[in-house]
C-alpha cells in the first residue's frame, strides 16, 4: 500500500463537516460577552461582575477537559456522539443563561456548564480531525482550530444582526444555542471515527505530575498559557481599539 492510497478518501468531507459543526457548536461560548453591554443596562451589576461571566466559562472549560481525561469518556464513547453532546449540553445550558438568569450570580451556573459541555465539543473535534489526515494532519487541525475561532465569534454577529431588527439580548443567546444544536447534528448524524484514529491511554495524575516535572514540558505548558491569556486579551480589546478608531474618524 502507497502512502497516497492509505490516505482515506472521505477525508476532506468529513473535515469540511466537521469543521462547519465546530464552528456553529461553539457559539455559546462568547455569548455573554456579545451581549455584555446590554446586560449591564438592564442588570445591576459591578465593574468584574460581567467579565466573570466570560472568564467561569474558561474555567469551566478546564474542568470539563480534566474531568473528561480522568474518566476515560473519550476512549469509551464514540467521539462523533460525545461532541454532540456537549454541544447539546452548552445549547442548553446557554439557554438558561438566557431564558432563566436574572443576574449575574444566577446566571454563573449555567456558563460555568456552558463552559465544561464545550471541552465535550472542541477537543474531540481535533482527535476526529486526526483521525481522517496521515500527511496533511497540520492542515486538518489548523482548519478545526480556525472554525473554533470563528464559532466564537457568531454571537458578535448575531448580536449585529439583532441590533438592526431590534431585538433584545436574549434572542442573541437563543440564537447561539440554535446554533449549536445545529452543529452537534451535523457532527452526531454525519461525522465517523477516521480509520487513523489511535485511542489514547487513561489519564494518570502521576504521570501527568511526572511530565510536569521536566523543565522543557513545564515552561512548554506555561508558554502556552500566556499564548492563550494574550490570545483572548486580543480577542477583548480588538473591538474596543476598532470602536475607538470609527469614533476618531467621525463614524457612529
Amino acid at each position: 500500500m502507497t502512502a497516497a492510497s492509505a490516505e482515506p478518501r472521505e477525508r476532506w468531507t468529513q473535515l469540511a463537516i466537521l469543521a462547519l459543526g465546530t464552528l456553529l457548536a461553539m457559539a455559546p461560548s462568547f455569548s455573554g460577552a456579545a451581549v455584555a453591554p446590554l446586560l449591564r443596562e438592564e442588570w445591576t451589576v459591578g465593574a468584574l461582575e460581567l467579565p466573570f461571566l466570560t472568564v467561569v466559562v474558561q474555567l469551566g472549560f478546564a474542568v470539563g477537559a480534566i474531568g473528561l481525561a480522568a474518566i476515560g469518556a473519550p476512549d469509551v464513547v464514540p467521539g462523533p456522539r460525545l461532541f454532540a453532546a456537549g454541544a447539546l449540553l452548552a445549547a442548553v445550558a446557554n439557554l438558561g443563561f438566557g431564558l432563566v438568569a436574572t443576574d449575574p450570580g444566577s446566571a454563573v451556573p449555567f456558563r460555568l456548564v456552558t463552559g465544561a459541555a464545550l471541552a465535550a465539543a472542541y477537543p474531540v473535534a481535533m482527535m476526529l480531525a486526526a483521525g481522517w489526515f496521515r500527511r496533511e494532519r497540520g492542515l486538518a487541525i489548523g482548519v478545526v482550530n480556525g472554525a473554533l475561532t470563528v464559532g466564537v465569534a457568531l454571537p458578535l454577529l448575531f448580536r449585529a444582526v439583532g441590533a438592526y431588527a431590534g431585538l433584545d439580548w436574549r434572542a442573541v443567546i437563543v440564537a447561539a444555542s440554535v446554533a449549536a444544536v445545529a452543529g452537534a447534528i451535523l457532527v452526531g448524524v454525519f461525522v465517523r471515527p477516521g480509520p487513523l484514529e489511535v485511542r489514547a491511554p487513561r489519564f494518570s495524575p502521576s504521570i501527568a505530575a511526572a511530565a510536569f516535572r521536566e523543565p522543557s514540558v513545564r515552561l512548554a505548558s506555561l508558554g502556552y498559557f500566556g499564548h492563550m491569556w494574550e490570545l483572548f486579551a486580543m480577542w477583548t480589546w480588538v473591538p474596543i481599539f476598532l470602536l475607538a478608531s470609527f469614533t476618531a474618524a467621525g463614524q457612529a
